[in-house]
This record gives structure tokens, C-alpha cells and sequence, in this order.
């Protein structure tokens, strides 16, 4: 993949690549990422998945409402990448973008799932607002992240079309079931827990 990339950012000048000298893991690398951007929005892709074809308009359209988030729904495919959803009425241009309170990602079986990976954030929010995801934490990153941004913003739009291919990948990080991943996963929740009651100490939120 590296050697691909090298390639490509040869052919384009836009493509910018930063390796880590090791793994370490995907806060620190989104949180690195977030650090380099120039753009005026950010789109963080994981790995392994798929923008859909159009998707990338979501980046004008939150421009055009001056939104600091932008979010749309998202498919689940197998490891080979096939999926049952249907999206012949995926239109990206007549898509029902609106304020929402109720902003998590839809899959095709109506799962919501707290997915910084399904749209798009402004770049000057983030930092505004000393977002970025706890470095702490191995799993569910991604729902902190969630519980900290609403709170910064009324400025959420979330749309109905499917902007995403979620591949879910049996060998993937994510997936892995070893007791090494569940002791991680276990002092994530613990790091989650403590930065809660952080907020709640600071009376951030009202909601115990």
C-alpha cells in the first residue's frame, strides 16, 4: 500500500504521505493527520473501507451550510467487499441533509453506530475546540469522540444517502477476541469512564 501511495503522490500533487515509524494505533495516527490537514475539511477513512461513489460532495455541501459536522449513513460489506444494501435510490444530489440531535450513522439494517468515519468535520472545529480522539484508548475512541464534539456545536447536519462501505474484516483489530485485546478493551472503557466524570465534574452535562 505504502509503495502505491509513493506512486500516486508523484502523479498528484495534492497526495501527501506520513508513515508512523511503528503502529500506534488509530487515535494517534487521526490525531497526526488532523495536525498536517491544510484542507478546510476532514475525512477520516479507515483502511480497509470505501467512499462511495459521489460521496466526496459532502465536503461542498458542508461548505455550502457552513457546517462543522457533516454526516451520512453507511453500508456494511463483507471482507470481499459485496453487501445486500440497495442504491439505486443513493442520490447525493437530492439527499435530505438537515440539523439533527439523532446524527449517528445508519447502516442497511438500521444499525447506528457512534462513526467519526461516516462524513465530514471542519478542520477550524476540531482545533477550536481542542477535539482529538484519547490516545489511551484502543476501542470505542470513536464514542467518546462522539459524546465530546455534540456538546461543542449545534452546527450537526446528517444526511439519509449512504456515503460509506464499513468492511467488517474477521482478523481486523476490532474484531480480535485475545485476552491481550480484551484487557486493552477493558482500560479503554475504564479511560472513557474517567473522562466522563471529568465532564460531569466540570458540570458539562446535566444527565448523571
Amino acid at each position: 500500500t505504502y509503495d502505491i501511495l509513493v506512486q500516486l503522490s508523484k502523479k498528484y500533487d495534492h497526495i501527501r504521505i506520513c508513515k508512523n515509524d511503528q503502529n500506534k494505533g488509530v487515535s494517534y495516527t487521526r490525531n497526526r493527520t488532523m495536525d498536517l490537514a491544510k484542507g478546510e475539511y476532514i475525512w477520516f477513512v479507515d483502511p480497509d473501507d470505501m467512499l462511495i461513489n459521489g460521496a466526496v460532495s459532502y465536503v461542498r455541501k458542508a461548505q455550502t451550510m457552513n457546517a462543522d459536522v457533516l454526516l451520512g449513513n453507511y453500508i456494511r460489506t463483507n471482507e470481499e467487499g459485496s453487501y445486500d444494501a440497495d442504491l439505486s435510490k443513493n442520490d447525493f444530489h437530492q439527499d435530505k441533509i438537515e440539523v439533527t440531535d439523532h446524527f449517528s450513522p445508519v447502516d442497511n439494517r438500521g444499525e447506528r453506530m457512534s462513526a467519526c468515519w461516516a462524513g465530514v468535520f471542519k478542520r477550524n472545529f476540531l482545533f477550536d475546540n481542542s477535539l482529538r480522539f484519547n490516545e489511551k484508548m484502543v476501542a470505542q475512541e470513536d464514542t467518546l469522540f462522539y459524546f465530546q464534539f455534540s456538546m461543542k456545536t449545534q452546527s450537526i447536519y446528517k444526511a439519509q444517502t449512504y456515503c460509506y462501505l464499513y468492511r467488517i474484516r474477521s482478523t481486523s483489530v476490532m474484531h480480535s477476541k485475545s485476552d491481550e485485546r480484551m484487557k486493552k478493551y477493558y482500560f479503554s472503557m475504564l479511560e472513557m469512564l474517567r473522562v466522563y466524570q471529568e465532564h460531569y465534574a466540570n458540570k458539562e452535562y446535566n444527565d448523571e
